[in-house]
C-alpha cells in the first residue's frame, strides 16, 4: 500500500492505494568461468577451437564473439566466430565450437559468449584462445621454378644480343 501526499499542503492527500509488484523473471547469466577446452588446431585452412561455459536462464542459442579486432587473422570486433542452437538454457558445461577461416598468422583472439536471442545477456570479459597458423602459400611447383629460370635466362640473353647490336 502506498500513501500519497502533496508536500506543500499535508490537508491534500489521497488515501492508500494499492500497487502489485509484477514478478520478475530473473536475468539470463553466462558466468565468467568460460573454458577453453582444447587450444585451436587447424583443420586444413582453419582454426577450430571448443569452448566450454555455464549459463542461467538463457535462451540456448549462444554465439562465440569477438571483443576486440585482430588484424593479423583477419576477424573483426563482435564478429561471430561459433554459434550452437537449442543448447541448454541452464547447465554446466555447455560446449560451443568456434572457428576462424584462412588463418594465414598465429596469435591470440579475445572472445566471449553472447546470448543470440538476448545481447544484453553476455559475459563481459574476453577470454583469450591461442590460434595457430593453418594456411600457407604453396610453393611454386618444381616446374614453374625452372620455367621462370628459363624464361629469366632468355630475357638476359635477349637484352645481352640487343646490346651487343648496338
Amino acid at each position: 500500500m502506498v500513501q500519497v501526499e502533496d508536500t506543500d499542503d499535508n490537508t491534500c492527500s489521497a488515501g492508500p492505494i494499492s500497487v502489485t509488484i509484477a514478478s520478475c523473471v530473473p536475468p539470463c547469466t553466462i558466468i565468467n568461468d568460460i573454458i577453453v577446452l582444447n587450444e585451436a588446431e587447424c583443420n586444413e585452412n582453419e582454426a577450430t577451437f571448443s569452448l566450454s561455459f555455464d549459463v542461467a536462464d538463457g535462451s540456448g542459442n549462444y554465439n562465440i564473439v569477438t571483443t576486440e579486432a585482430n588484424e593479423e587473422l583477419g576477424v573483426t570486433a563482435n564478429q561471430v566466430l561459433g554459434s550452437i542452437t537449442d543448447g541448454e538454457t541452464d547447465a554446466d558445461d555447455v560446449q560451443i565450437m568456434g572457428s576462424i577461416p584462412n588463418t594465414m598468422e598465429a596469435g591470440s583472439v579475445s572472445v566471449a559468449i553472447v546470448d543470440a536471442d538476448n545481447p544484453m545477456c553476455l559475459m563481459s570479459l574476453g577470454v583469450p584462445v591461442m590460434i595457430e597458423a593453418c594456411a600457407s602459400l604453396e610453393p611454386l611447383p618444381a616446374m614453374n621454378r625452372w620455367g621462370l629460370i628459363l624464361f629469366s635466362i632468355m630475357i638476359l640473353s635477349a637484352g645481352l644480343l640487343a646490346y651487343r647490336r648496338f
